[in-house]
C-alpha cells in the first residue's frame, strides 16, 4: 500500500481542488460536512492540494475568520454570513478572486446557496466541477420545499447538461444524466479512533445522528417501548427542538437525550452500544454505520438506506418500514455483539481512504481532462 501511495503522490502533487461548502467540519448540521473534511484529508496523503471554502454555519467551535487555517487538519478558510449563506459576501468574493488557481471545484450539495452562485463562478472563470449532490434528490429530502426544488432543477437541466456528477451509491438517481458523467464511490470515512476507554454503566441501543423527522426515531422509540429486560436507549445528536419535544412526550424513563456528542465521547458511545440502529427513511450514505462497525457495534438499518450489505456481511440485520420487524430485529440481535465484532471491524476498513482514493483520483483525473 505504501508502494500505491507513493505513485500517487508523484502522479497528483501537482492536482489542486477547490471544496465550497455551506456546511463544514466541525459544524453540527449535516454529514457531509464530515465526509468532505475525510475526504480532503485522504487527498492531501496522496499529495493532492485542496482547500476548503465554508461558512460557520452550525458550528460552535472558535475558529480564524476569512483567512487560512489548518486547525482541523486541511487548509481551510471560514466566512461569517449575513441571515443566509447567500449573503456569504466574502466567501464569493474570495472564489472569484482565487478559483483559477484550482484545476477543479468540487461542490458537495444540490441546492446550496453556495453551490447555485459557485457554479456560476466556475463556469464564467472557465474552471472545470463536480458536483454531489449528498442525498438532496431522495424522495424524503425533496419533499421539503417541493416547488423550489423543481424549479431549480429545471432551471439547472437546461444550463448544466455536461456536468460531471459524483454519487455516494446507486440509489441516488440524478434527474437528468444526459451528456454527463456519472461516478458512484461512497464515502471515505475515518474508523473510530479511541483515546482512552470509558466503560458504560448501562446497556444500551443506540441511535446517532440528526434529529430529524426523516430519521423516523419516532418509530425507533415506538419498537424500543415494547423490548423487556434491563436496557436502555440512547438519542444521540443536534436537536431540532420541535421534533425533538414529540419525541421526549413519546419516550418513556429508559429513553435517554443526550444532545451532540464528538471526539472521544462519541467514540465510546458507539463502542459500548449493542447495536445501533438507523430506521431512516433513506440516507445519502450513513457515515455512523462505518464509524459503528469500525469499533464492532452491528447496525440494523432501513432498506431504503442503501445498506444491503449488512445482512450480505452478516454484521447487522436489514429491515422495512415495519414496526413489529423492528422489534424483532432488535430482539433478534440482542447479545451478538461478540461474535460479530470481528466481521464488522473487517468491514469497516472497505471504506478506509486506502480503499477508495484510487477511485476518487479517476474520476479527479477524467474530470480535469474532459
Amino acid at each position: 500500500m505504501r508502494l500505491i501511495e507513493s505513485k500517487l503522490v508523484k502522479k497528483f502533487n501537482n492536482l489542486r481542488i477547490l471544496f465550497p461548502l455551506d456546511v463544514c467540519y466541525p459544524s453540527r448540521l449535516g454529514g457531509y460536512g464530515n465526509s468532505v473534511h475525510w475526504l480532503n484529508k485522504s487527498l492531501n496523503k496522496v499529495g493532492v492540494k485542496t482547500t476548503i471554502i465554508s461558512t460557520t454555519r452550525g458550528m460552535k467551535e472558535t475558529v480564524p475568520l476569512n483567512k487560512k487555517t489548518m486547525k482541523y487538519g486541511v487548509e481551510t478558510y471560514y466566512f461569517n454570513y449575513f441571515l443566509s449563506p447567500l449573503f456569504c459576501f466574502s466567501l464569493f468574493y474570495w472564489m472569484w478572486k482565487n478559483i483559477r488557481n484550482y484545476d477543479l471545484v468540487h461542490f458537495n450539495s444540490f441546492f446550496s446557496r453556495i453551490t447555485i452562485l459557485g457554479i456560476f463562478i466556475a463556469r464564467m472563470r472557465k474552471v472545470k466541477y463536480i458536483l454531489s449532490p449528498r442525498g438532496e434528490l431522495f424522495p424524503s429530502s425533496m419533499k421539503f420545499n417541493y416547488f423550489r426544488k423543481l424549479l431549480y432543477l429545471l432551471f439547472f437541466n437546461i444550463l448544466f447538461k455536461n456536468s460531471t456528477y459524483h454519487l455516494t451509491k446507486k440509489e441516488e438517481k440524478l434527474p437528468s444524466a444526459k451528456k454527463s458523467r456519472v461516478y458512484v464511490i461512497p464515502n471515505i470515512v475515518e474508523n473510530i479512533v479511541l483515546t482512552s476507554k470509558i466503560p458504560s454503566i448501562d446497556k444500551y441501543i443506540l441511535y446517532l445522528g440528526r434529529i430529524h423527522r426523516r430519521k423516523r426515531i419516532h418509530q425507533l422509540i415506538s419498537a424500543f417501548k415494547k423490548i423487556k429486560g434491563d436496557i436502555k436507549l440512547y438519542i444521540v445528536g443536534q436537536e431540532d427542538d420541535d421534533y425533538l419535544n414529540e419525541l421526549k412526550k413519546l419516550a418513556d424513563s429508559r429513553v435517554k437525550f443526550l444532545g451532540y456528542k464528538f471526539g472521544n465521547d462519541k467514540a465510546n458511545i458507539l463502542r459500548n452500544a449493542e447495536m445501533l440502529v438507523l430506521p431512516s427513511e433513506d440516507e445519502n450514505f450513513g457515515n455512523v454505520v462505518v464509524e459503528a462497525l469500525s469499533v464492532g457495534t452491528p447496525v440494523i438499518a432501513t432498506k431504503t438506506t442503501g445498506w444491503n450489505i449488512l445482512k450480505k456481511e452478516g454484521v447487522g440485520v436489514i429491515v422495512d418500514k415495519d414496526l413489529k420487524l423492528l422489534v424483532s430485529s432488535i430482539e433478534k440481535l440482542l447479545g451478538k455483539k461478540r461474535s460479530i465484532k470481528s466481521k464488522a471491524i473487517l468491514l469497516a476498513k472497505k471504506y478506509t481512504w486506502k480503499s477508495l482514493i484510487p477511485d476518487y483520483m479517476k474520476m479527479y483525473k477524467d474530470a480535469k481532462n474532459n
